[in-house]
């Protein structure tokens, strides 16, 4: 229903209404005063005898006629009588004196015409006369009291009427403001809830007023497009906080980048800058090219690490044979003073089973874990002692294995964040006594260990102590006693190897029973070769003096017969007469080459080196 109808219609209805029940009251009124007129009158024209209201009497002049008109006009049903004679002269007049219209009681008129003859002698019936006549008009009209009943009564009825109307009226303009009341009521109630921040807020109820109706639709509209514009909103905020926490995240973890680089990176490198300069300092006596490249693996490692690439690490991993006794006891020489300079004591203790000689691992991955744990041990540990404990067990479910346990009485770790140290920047301090690393260690020891086939577990308990057990795969090397040829007194001579290489070569051919000597230039071998009688030849195949193959032709003519062996980078590459092989070389590769040069049949040694090498001992003159 629209508004300006609901607005106009009540006030119109009751103009209509008032107008009809009016038109009611004094139509009736008006028709019923007539009604009454023409009874009165009807009445006096029967009680004259004449319709036509002729007046049979005689009257002799106009005297006579004036004495009737105002006998006439003294009757209660009469206003006024008017009489003109032929020529239409005004002959007589009269008004009834006694009808109160000074006081404004409104009369119905009704007219009749009047008709008297003047007879001179005698007086005469109606029509048989020839008298003068005389010819006017009576005007009757209803007196006071006449209608004073009638009007009593009607009035009653109108104002019965007019209080029914009115009651309509008001009961009109009621029902509308109630439909107003409750419209705006439901529209302004669901504004507030909306305002209020409820959500869903919806109009079901159907205004009767249309203009109400489209409010309630834009009401519902509004309310969607706020819980739309909310949800968007609460969106926004959640990937406005997702985003703080991101980027919060992201500079705790640059942060920590950056520290981790100080330590794991910084250091590291500046060691290797350090040896570097040393290496160039000191010709004679080079530092050794392992410390180097562990420094480098560190860094490489630590670099990784942060960059979350470890599984690139194990990138050209390969196994290497390994004698775990003196492995781990070179362990204790390197880490035995650290220790000792922190009031610690260190214990490492082990063997092998009697059938095993040596083991084939991972000896690099090995060497980063074992750092990763003291180091862990040193930071955590302020007084006690760390002891290690390593076994290989032939027979587990994965085959078989190296076992290490890294045992201190530190400070512990609570049950709950055994596994929160292996994660990634997890630097963690029980005490905060400022005893923190880089939050690589754990981690690194594990993700490598892992990629190898092996794992790290943990056992430790707040203010007791920690216990890492290392579990790696190994290949158990075992080999047959056999018969070492009889080289007492033979010479081996290197040539522009790096120490720790030279020393390798000594000490394992020094079991065989072979003197070593050493060369740092191609001259200065030269110059041994001419004085000694050389066996074995061991050369670095980046000689700088003189190429490699002018220096083995040289050599050749001095070394009658003993066998050359060229280290290199690559063993690609191939040189006439010499047996190549690739640098660094190992403590196993040495024995291996000796056991290939000798060569073996039916577990009886064949001593083809043997007799080259007696041969090269034969004096000239033989």
């Amino acid at each position: 229903m629209p508004l300006l109808a609901l607005l106009t219609l009540p006030p119109l209805l009751g103009v209509l209404l008032i107008s009809g029940i009016s038109w009611r009251l004094f139509d009736p009124a008006v028709t019923q005063s007539s009604e009454v007129a023409l009874e009165v009158l009807e009445d006096m024209i029967r009680t004259t005898g004449s319709e036509s209201l002729r007046y049979p009497l005689a009257v002799g002049d106009e005297e006579a006629v004036e004495r009737l008109v105002g006998a006439m006009a003294r009757n209660d049903l009469v206003f006024a009588v008017q009489v003109a004679d032929a020529e239409g002269r005004l002959v007589a007049r009269a008004q009834n004196q006694q009808l109160p219209i000074a006081q404004g009681i409104q009369l119905i008129e009704y007219r009749q015409p009047l008709t008297i003859q003047s007879l001179a002698d005698e007086p005469v019936l109606v029509g048989a006369g020839d008298g003068e006549v005389y010819v006017g008009e009576v005007l009757f009209q209803l007196t006071p009291h006449v209608l004073t009943e009638q009007k009593s009564r009607l009035v009653k009825d109108y104002q019965r009427l007019i209080g029914v109307v009115l009651l309509l009226g008001s009961l009109l303009v009621l029902l509308a403001a109630r439909i107003l009341w409750r419209s705006a009521r439901t529209i302004t109630g669901a504004l507030r809830r909306i305002a209020a921040g409820e959500r869903g807020i919806l109009i079901n109820d159907e205004p009767l007023v249309s203009e109400f109706d489209v409010i309630a639709r834009g009401v519902n509209r509004l309310s969607e497009n706020v819980d739309e514009a909310r949800a968007r909103q609460e969106a926004s905020l959640q990937q406005l906080e997702a985003a703080v926490n991101s980027a919060q995240q992201s500079d705790r973890e640059t942060r920590a980048f950056y520290e981790t680089a100080t330590r794991e990176i910084a250091d590291p490198v500046m060691q290797v800058v350090e040896l570097l300069k040393l290496n160039q300092q000191s010709a004679s006596s080079p530092v050794d090219p392992a410390v180097i490249l562990h420094n480098a693996e560190r860094v490489k490692l630590s670099v990784l690490a942060m960059l979350g690439k470890l599984e690139e690490a194990q990138e050209g991993r390969v196994t290497t044979e390994v004698d775990l006794t003196d492995y781990f006891s070179d362990l204790a020489t390197r880490y035995q003073p650290r220790f000792a300079r922190r009031g610690l004591a260190f214990h490492v203790s082990g063997s092998a089973p009697t059938t095993i000689d040596n083991v084939q691992v991972d000896s690099g991955t090995l060497d980063i874990v074992l750092e990763k744990l003291l180091e862990n041990a040193l930071a955590f540990t302020p007084q006690g002692e760390v002891r290690i404990h390593w076994q290989v067990v032939e027979e587990s479910t994965l085959g078989p294995e190296l076992v290490i346990s890294v045992k201190d009485n530190g400070q512990g770790i609570a049950a709950q964040d055994l596994e929160k140290v292996f994660e990634r920047y997890t630097q963690f301090s029980p005490d905060n006594d400022g005893a923190s690393g880089s939050g690589l260690g754990l981690y690194i020891a594990r993700e490598l260990l892992a990629r190898r086939g092996g794992s790290l577990g943990l056992v430790s308990q707040r203010g007791v102590g920690s216990e890492f057990t290392v579990r790696l795969p190994v290949v158990l090397v075992t080999r047959p006693e056999i018969a070492q040829p009889a080289l007492q007194g033979h010479i081996s001579l290197t040539v522009g190897v790096d120490a720790s290489q030279h020393r390798l070569i000594e000490s394992s051919l020094a079991v065989w029973g072979m003197d070593t000597l050493q060369a740092d230039t191609a001259i200065e071998a030269l110059a041994l070769l001419a004085k000694h009688p050389v066996s074995l030849l061991w050369v670095e195949e980046g000689i700088e003096d003189i190429d490699l193959d002018s220096f083995l032709a040289e050599a050749r003519k001095r070394l009658k017969g003993a066998r050359v062996v060229v280290l290199a980078p690559d063993s690609t590459e191939s040189h006439d007469g010499v047996l190549q092989v690739r640098k660094p070389v190992e403590k196993p590769e040495v024995n291996t080459i000796l056991r290939q040069l000798t060569g073996t049949a039916d577990d009886r040694v064949d001593y083809r080196l043997i007799d080259r090498l007696k041969t090269v001992q034969k004096p000239d003159n033989e």
